[in-house]
């Protein structure tokens, strides 16, 4: 059996009740019950008293200890379980909780933490770990935590910069921020719509960019930071696709062989086939110019230099053991088939001193 001990100046007392005990002055009467079950708004103290106490006013019954509640009073509400708010302290456990005033959000001082109130369970849960203050649910915070920074586009939201570079990925929204202070606080800003990353705030001019988003490319003659889209011609994609290489002077086209078609009056060229094609207007020693492919094309075997044809020389390919004959050598024909050239002398001619044509040997 436990005591309670009540005021009971307003009550009637019975005629007869072998269990009740009283005392008190003329103004009060004081009673004190012997009772063994639950009472609300008292708990049993078991190992001290043995009586019935009062509990906390955040309580309307509790066990154990005053603001040890299993229900909360009317004004105050419960927080989730298992939520330390303070060292080697557990606010709720299987069956008992402390309750708190009702409010949309609680701080509590002693352990530094803030809580949010849950309208649909009418209990405080911890806001999350990025957030110092929040409404509504963990995520949505009010002020974050050191750290933490907000988003120009989402002041709810924080998240912590990447360690290296102070910029922050959206892997949903596939979007970069930097960092930047405005009105005293660091919060993150998209970077410029061209770039994929970028080193801080970008406009059309200055983009600021570190890499640019698909389809979007840096030119390489240029040296600003900025992202564009691949101009018609001068330049290709490398194999990769995600680098614009420029085309060779003179190109009017161009790809990872070289130029695929040349300015007016240049001409491709490439001495072998693993070199790269460039645009030249230039002389080329054994070879001539094209103007159907726009091409320099190699001149016959036998031709030192040609025109037009390839077998058109305008001289013999001495250096292959080619040589034209002395009666026309010496009539300074300025062009002439390659037929003309001989590999060896005919019969009645030897190749002169000066190795450069074939000489009538009867007049040596």
């Amino acid at each position: 059996m436990f005591k309670q001990i009540i005021d009971v100046s307003t009550l009637t007392l019975p005629n007869n009740n072998s269990n009740l005990n009283s005392f008190g002055t003329n103004n009060s009467i004081r009673m004190i019950l012997c009772k063994n079950t639950e009472i609300e708004g008292y708990y049993i103290d078991q190992y001290n008293t043995k009586s019935y106490i009062n509990c906390s006013t955040s309580c309307k019954s509790c066990y154990n200890s005053a603001d040890n509640c299993t229900e909360c009073n009317i004004g105050y509400i419960k927080m989730e379980k298992n939520v330390y708010i303070e060292t080697n302290f557990l606010i709720n456990n299987k069956n008992t909780f402390i309750c708190f005033p009702d409010s949309l959000s609680f701080y509590h001082q002693k352990s530094n933490l803030y809580f949010y109130k849950d309208i649909k369970e009418n209990i405080y849960k911890k806001c999350d770990e990025q957030c110092e203050k929040c409404s509504g649910d963990s995520f949505t915070c009010i002020s974050c935590k050191s750290g933490y920074f907000r988003f120009e586009d989402n002041l709810t939201v924080c998240k912590m910069p990447n360690r290296t570079d102070n910029i922050y990925y959206n892997e949903n929204y596939k979007i970069y921020y930097y960092l930047e202070t405005v009105n005293k606080e660091k919060i993150f800003r998209p970077c410029y719509k061209n770039c994929f990353r970028c080193f801080g705030p970008g406009t059309n001019v200055y983009q600021n960019c570190i890499d640019c988003i698909d389809g979007m490319f840096f030119l390489p003659n240029k040296l600003d930071n900025n992202c564009y889209e691949k101009p018609e011609n001068y330049y290709y994609l490398d194999d990769g696709g995600k680098k614009l290489i420029a085309y060779a002077d003179n190109c009017k086209k161009c790809d990872k062989k070289g130029c695929s078609e040349c300015e007016k009056l240049f001409f491709k060229f490439n001495e072998n086939v693993q070199s790269e094609t460039k645009c030249r207007n230039d002389y080329i020693q054994g070879y001539y110019t094209d103007i159907t492919s726009q091409s320099y094309r190699n001149c016959d075997i036998k031709c030192l230099n040609c025109v037009d044809k390839e077998n058109v020389c305008t001289g013999c390919n001495n250096k292959k053991g080619f040589y034209l004959l002395e009666e026309k050598y010496k009539l300074n024909i300025t062009k002439f088939s390659s037929d003309d050239c001989y590999n060896k002398c005919p019969p009645a001619y030897r190749i002169d001193n000066s190795n450069k044509f074939c000489k009538d040997f009867l007049f040596y």
